[in-house]
C-alpha cells in the first residue's frame, strides 16, 4: 500500500517557517531558495546547510496542540525530533540526507528526500481544459520500483508531496509515534 503524508494541523503544532524566515536563519538568499525548491530540483543540501533554530505554531482557533514527533514542512519535508530519527533513520538514510535543526530549542532532524518513485502511467490520469493538461485526476505508482522505497516523491505531482509505502507505517506505528496522517488517496489535499 502506498500513502501520501499528511500533517494534521488541529491536533498538532506546525513549524512556524515562512520564505522569510527562513532567509533571515539561514542569512542566505541563495541558500533559502535551494532549500525551498529543493523538491524540484533534487539536489543535496548537505555542503551548504546552515543549521538554525525555528519555532512551533498553531492554528489560531486551536489550544492545546501537541507537539508531533515528526512535522511535514512544506508538505515534503519531513522534520523528525529525536526519538522519530532513532526509529526512522536507518529506514530512511537511502533516500535522502539528514540535517539538523532545532525546533523550540530541541534537536531535530530536516530531512530532504533524494528520491522519485515511478509512476504507472496506465493507472494515471490528467485533467484537461480544451485539451491542455490542467492536473492530475488519478496517481499511482508502478508497484515494483516503490515496494521497496520507503519515502519518495512523484515527478508528476511536481514533488510538492512526499509518499511512503507500508514499510515506513509500520515502522512509524510500532514507535508510537505521533504527527503525520497516511491518505490513501494520493491527491488529497485536506
Amino acid at each position: 500500500m502506498i500513502y501520501k503524508l499528511m500533517e494534521q494541523p488541529y491536533k498538532f503544532k506546525t513549524l512556524d517557517l515562512d520564505m522569510l524566515t527562513l532567509l533571515d536563519k539561514v542569512g542566505s538568499e541563495e541558500l533559502a531558495l535551494k532549500i525551498f525548491q529543493q523538491s524540484d530540483t533534487n539536489l543535496s543540501l548537505a555542503k551548504d546547510w546552515v543549521e538554525f533554530d525555528c519555532n512551533q505554531s498553531e492554528m489560531p482557533e486551536t489550544s492545546n496542540l501537541q507537539t508531533p514527533d515528526i512535522y511535514l514542512w512544506l508538505d515534503a519535508y519531513p522534520v523528525l525530533n529525536k526519538k522519530a530519527y532513532d526509529a526512522l533513520e536507518s529506514s530512511l538514510n537511502q533516500f535522502g540526507e539528514f540535517l539538523n535543526i532545532t525546533v523550540a530549542g530541541e534537536p531535530h532532524f530536516f530531512f530532504s528526500c533524494l528520491t522519485y518513485g515511478k509512476e504507472d502511467n496506465e493507472k494515471t490520469d490528467y485533467k484537461y481544459n480544451a485539451g491542455i493538461p490542467i492536473g492530475i485526476a488519478k496517481l499511482d505508482f508502478i508497484q515494483e520500483d516503490v515496494k521497496d522505497k520507503v519515502l519518495f516523491k512523484s515527478q508528476i505531482s511536481f514533488c510538492g508531496s512526499l509518499f511512503c509505502n507500508s514499510l515506513f507505517k509500520k515502522v512509524y506505528e510500532e514507535n508510537q509515534l505521533k504527527g503525520l496522517r497516511f491518505e490513501e488517496d494520493l491527491l488529497e489535499i485536506f
